[in-house]
């Protein structure tokens, strides 16, 4: 099941970000394939745009589509499941987004729609995202996740402390820089990693031109391309360390189906910009008992006009919302409202010492910057 989830987060990738990375090599003439490689060019300029995108998977899996099972057991509760069943997974995603200049992060607002069929279960979840130079904001308004009946009092309580109010995630201080042997070297970026591997390896392999269209009041040439395997390669296997042999098969594996995905680009004619791209193709994996098919797709349009975010006038810290959803838990679990916790003077439960924010993993709960970084 995860390696499912792996799988879906590279297709998606490759549909919102990949584009941003790709080489910069010297257009030439107006035939459809130089215009996808003066597209690679111009595309590396783009520091903001609007995106709408639209992701299907949709097949048989051995597992749940949705792992609720298997994260409610790292908890302490649910169960997995091997059982094949018919699964289908809608994303949807809108907003803008713009990279500001080096040493600052994105801002952006994305508004997300995850709706999922699992055999007879179902589930939805939508949820708002703010970025701004100094926090990032998130907001859930629907949270309909079907679980174990041991595991109800976590999901509710969950559903209490996020259910539309915006929680603060405050931003660290971007680091450009580290001290290598007493001397300031810049740290490369994992992004400028795959720009440096693109120079000599295009992302895309032309196909043919399809045909003419206007997107978005633009008119662009659809042009039918395949992702580079020897790109790929470059990018998720050389010089990359694996846990096993086992591991590093499944990643060429992962490359092979890859590769297989059929790629459709909308390229403007006169500014020779990306306005839309459709990834389809089968996802296949007998080991993780996945036989599926993906259908994503992305429009981008007002490429490079700047990206206004307004900020939340009202939110909580991820701490508090911790601090409620322990107290919910620990109160529900017990079947009473008295569990020997002093209250403040204001009515609110004095919690248990909590543990240092710092130790806590929230790259999770943000967006892939990097893969929106428009190339820079």
């Amino acid at each position: 099941m995860k390696k499912l989830i792996v799988s879906l987060a590279i297709v998606v990738a490759v549909a919102a970000g990949g584009w941003f990375v790709l080489n910069n090599m010297q257009s030439g003439g107006g035939s459809p394939e130089a215009l996808l490689e003066n597209m690679q060019e111009k595309m590396s300029d783009v520091n903001s745009a609007k995106i709408n995108m639209l992701v299907n998977l949709e097949g048989e899996f051995a597992g749940d589509l949705i792992p609720a099972g298997e994260v409610m057991g790292m908890l302490g509760g649910g169960e997995t499941t091997s059982e094949a069943k018919e699964g289908k997974l809608v994303f949807e995603m809108s907003g803008a987004v713009e990279r500001k200049e080096e040493g600052e992060y994105p801002v952006g607002s994305l508004d997300i729609s995850l709706d999922y069929e699992s055999g007879e279960d179902v589930g939805s979840l939508q949820t708002a995202i703010r970025m701004l130079e100094k926090a990032t904001y998130f907001k859930t308004s629907e949270i309909n996740v079907e679980v174990p009946g041991d595991m109800k009092v976590m999901v509710d309580a969950v559903k209490g402390a996020l259910s539309d109010k915006w929680v603060k995630n405050e931003r660290e201080e971007v680091l450009d820089e580290v001290e290598v042997e007493g001397s300031m070297e810049k740290e490369m970026t994992p992004g400028e990693e795959i720009e440096n591997i693109l120079e000599d390896k295009p992302l895309f392999l032309f196909g043919k031109e399809i045909s003419s269209e206007k997107i978005h009041g633009v008119r662009t040439s659809h042009i039918s391309a395949k992702l580079n395997p020897e790109a790929l390669n470059a990018i998720m296997l050389e010089n990359k360390e694996f846990v096993d042999d086992a591991a590093k098969s499944k990643t060429e594996k992962m490359i092979e189906q890859l590769v297989s995905l059929d790629i459709g680009l909308w390229i403007g004619k006169s500014d020779a910009l990306l306005y839309k791209l459709d990834v389809n193709g089968p996802i296949v994996s007998e080991a993780e008992g996945i036989d599926g098919m993906v259908n994503a797709s992305m429009e981008l349009y007002d490429h490079n006009k700047s990206v206004e975010v307004e900020e939340p006038e009202t939110s909580v810290t991820v701490e508090e919302v911790m601090q409620q959803v322990m107290g919910a838990v620990l109160f529900g679990a017990m079947g009473s409202g008295d569990m020997g916790f002093d209250m403040a003077d204001e009515g609110m439960m004095e919690m248990p010492v909590m543990p240092e924010f710092d130790e806590i993993p929230m790259d999770s709960m943000e967006v892939d910057l990097d893969a929106i970084n428009f190339g820079n």
